[in-house]
């Protein structure tokens, strides 16, 4: 059975259950004699042999021997691994960039990625150093756009720029960081925004915004719900169109 065909190269399961790879001519290039081999991203896949995960280039030649748990994809030339429940992060021949000691741990981003210990996390580099100080209750990526993340203190929801200057105060329920540099706050159901630069634009009292998943202002303005009343917000943070009843009767 094909499992998946990305970048020509054909990931096939025998009868058996073992998987191998074809190229687009139909030419085995993989025996199969892997337990499961997923899509191939950039050139690498990550297999499974005997329990254990690694990854393989297109020729079949194992880059990363199947030693661990379980593997995530390559984000700057990192892999997020697992060993033994801890987390920890490979190069691309399978030296360690940060050792197997971490509770949690997500993918680069923006050059960054964090990792946890003890319940609280920090930001490493690609060489495995901190640069980011473990204090945080949470951690998101940060945004691969606009440089920003999501992170809590004691529960309380901010954000960090990538130098770990606060964009955001943490006294906030929670946190979305668009791709234009703008974040949405959520606080007591009602909603805010602030700018890039840590300037608050407009206060959370909006019962609603409508925006796209990555940019807030991709049309110049955003849509709201202040006090029931429908409204048009601009990149300065002034009201510039209110809706009439009847606009609101007819949505």
């Amino acid at each position: 059975d094909i499992q998946s065909i990305c970048e020509d190269i054909i990931v096939a399961r025998r009868k058996d259950g073992m998987y191998g790879c074809f190229n687009i001519r139909g030419e085995q290039i993989i025996p199969f004699e892997y337990d499961e081999i997923r899509s191939f991203v950039e050139g690498r896949a990550r297999i499974r042999y005997k329990g254990r995960f690694g990854f393989i280039d297109k020729s079949g030649e194992i880059i990363v021997p199947p030693f661990y748990d379980e593997v995530e994809n390559f984000v700057d030339n990192c892999s997020l691994v697992t060993v033994k429940g801890k987390k920890a992060f490979v190069s691309l021949n399978g030296d360690w960039i940060a050792s197997p000691i971490y509770d949690d741990g997500d993918s680069f981003s923006y050059g960054l990625a964090a990792l946890s210990q003890n319940g609280k996390y920090g930001y490493i580099d690609k060489t495995g150093n901190f640069v980011i100080p473990v204090q945080y209750s949470a951690a998101k990526s940060f945004n691969g756009k606009s440089g920003i993340a999501a992170v809590a203190l004691d529960g309380a929801w901010g954000a960090i720029d990538n130098k770990g200057n606060t964009v955001v105060p943490n006294q906030y329920d929670g946190i979305k960081v668009c791709d234009d540099g703008y974040v949405v706050v959520e606080k007591d159901g009602k909603t805010g925004i602030y700018a890039k630069s840590g300037a608050i634009m407009f206060p959370a009292v909006c019962d609603r915004l409508t925006y796209s998943s990555g940019d807030l202002f991709r049309n110049g303005v955003v849509s709201a719900r202040v006090n029931g009343e429908r409204v048009s917000i601009d990149q300065n943070g002034n009201v510039i169109y209110r809706y009439s009843s009847l606009d609101m009767q007819s949505e």
